[in-house]
């Protein structure tokens, strides 16, 4: 996240917090930082949101193995798809690039 990238962990060879890994130790202050970055975020979306995508998802997962309507050749893992918060996320800025573009080539004319 690029809110925590100025963090630098001195015991984690001078890298960015967000580089960390699982159990990575934090130094008292650098976490205080760290909270007072999640206390003040103002966030536009929450993985709750997403819930019922993934919960209907795992349903029909489910309900397809245990009927066996398996695809030929198919693997074990999951098809990929994105979840609905993710999908209008890219439409917004496909809609921004698009209205960016329009008003450049208005000024050209």
């Amino acid at each position: 996240n690029s809110h925590f990238r100025h963090i630098i962990l001195e015991n984690n060879e001078n890298k960015p917090v967000t580089n960390s890994r699982d159990t990575q130790e934090v130094p008292m202050e650098k976490g205080k930082e760290m909270l007072s970055i999640f206390r003040s975020f103002r966030h536009k979306t929450s993985i709750i949101d997403d819930f019922a995508f993934y919960d209907k998802r795992q349903k029909e997962m489910e309900d397809a193995k245990t009927s066996g309507k398996k695809k030929s050749g198919a693997d074990d893992e999951p098809e990929f798809v994105t979840p609905p918060r993710e999908a209008n996320k890219r439409k917004q800025q496909e809609e921004s690039s698009q209205s960016t573009k329009a008003s450049k080539s208005k000024g050209r004319d």
